[in-house]
């Protein structure tokens, strides 16, 4: 098959080479067309081509014609003694745009929409806290600037950010994802299903949980201390929010309300404790290699002494675990975890000697 285009910027395709001798013949295919090469991807002279020297002594006069303007129109070439395959009719610059990449369009069409996104999000977020952390609590210095480097920013959008419940919600999101972050150290140790008789029973894992308790007590001390810092510091700024007029007493109230503690004082009691009991039975097993014996049905210490302590701490770890009604609507995300790397706290009996 050969592509030609024409002066005019229309193209044609013949399918032999006969049918392009035909045209060349014919009048319709003149000098100032050109010929599509495959093989090197580009327009050429079709005056060139072997087929058109061959056949140029009955195309004089149509050639004279082509160049003095006259134009061949698809009709006359569909309805010669040649067999046309298509016949694209279009002008020179429809010809120029559908050779652009056909990728310019949609590429464009997605750079205007990201434009326009930018847009609305440059209105809507405050400048000075766009690269910041979301759950991040608007402190004194922030509070003055959120206004004055976002003007236009919506008086409803500016409420809510400011209103006790919009501060409430930071907070929670704040303690949810510190939350989670323990969750996966408690994970990366390696700790879960504690009072499982196949973890107590074997040396090497007994020590390992050891150790991994240790590491875990010290990532709780630091979750907590994070906690206790971040609390402080929304309650600042509640309290500039009221003392700039922003907040009335109701709006305190409600803060009030929401803004509820990350760990009540009888969670905080209750994990301790549990960490406490899950210290002293690794201890006490670790220490006792060697002289008991645990399976499935129970335990069976050499010493007198060591079953006397271990029974005292089965029955602290079984109470801890145990379903407490404490008045609180939830549990704190530190005390739920605990309980799920104990599970029902249910160790195995201590067997007599």
């Amino acid at each position: 098959m050969f592509r030609i285009r024409f002066a005019s910027g229309e193209e044609a395709s013949f399918v032999t080479v006969d049918d392009l001798a035909e045209g060349i013949r014919s009048g319709a295919v003149t000098a100032t067309a050109e010929i599509y090469h495959a093989k090197s991807q580009q327009w050429l002279p079709i005056a060139v081509h072997p087929v058109f020297e061959q056949s140029a002594g009955r195309a004089g006069a149509a050639a004279v014609a082509e160049a003095r303007g006259a134009s061949v129109p698809a009709e006359a070439i569909q309805g010669g003694g040649f067999h046309v395959y298509h016949m694209i009719s279009q002008s020179a610059i429809e010809l120029a745009q559908r050779r652009r990449s056909r990728w310019l369009g949609p590429a464009a069409s997605v750079a205007c929409g990201l434009c326009v996104l930018a847009g609305l999000t440059w209105i809507i977020v405050p400048a000075s806290t766009a690269a910041s952390d979301p759950s991040r609590p608007l402190v004194a210095q922030e509070m003055g600037s959120i206004v004055a480097s976002n003007p236009l920013s919506t008086q409803a959008v500016q409420a809510w950010t400011n209103s006790p419940s919009g501060l409430a919600i930071r907070l929670a999101r704040a303690g949810d994802s510190a939350a989670v972050q323990l969750a996966a150290r408690a994970r990366q140790l390696g700790l879960g299903n504690l009072v499982a008789t196949e973890r107590l029973g074997s040396p090497s894992r007994v020590q390992t949980t050891r150790g991994a308790l240790v590491s875990f007590e010290a990532a709780l001390a630091s979750h907590r201390a994070l906690e206790r810092e971040r609390a402080a510091a929304y309650a600042d700024s509640a309290t500039l929010l009221a003392r700039s007029g922003a907040w009335n007493r109701t709006d305190l109230e409600e803060w009030g309300r929401r803004a509820r503690p990350p760990e009540s004082t009888a969670d905080a009691a209750r994990a301790d404790s549990l960490v406490v009991a899950l210290d002293r039975l690794y201890a006490l097993l670790f220490d006792q290699e060697g002289s008991y014996r645990i399976n499935a049905d129970g335990v069976r210490f050499t010493s007198l002494a060591a079953g006397d302590q271990y029974d005292g701490i089965r029955a602290a770890i079984h109470h801890l675990a145990e379903p407490q009604d404490n008045g609180e609507s939830r549990s704190s995300a530190t005390l739920v975890l605990l309980l799920a790397l104990v599970g029902d706290g249910s160790l195995p009996p201590r067997l007599n000697n």
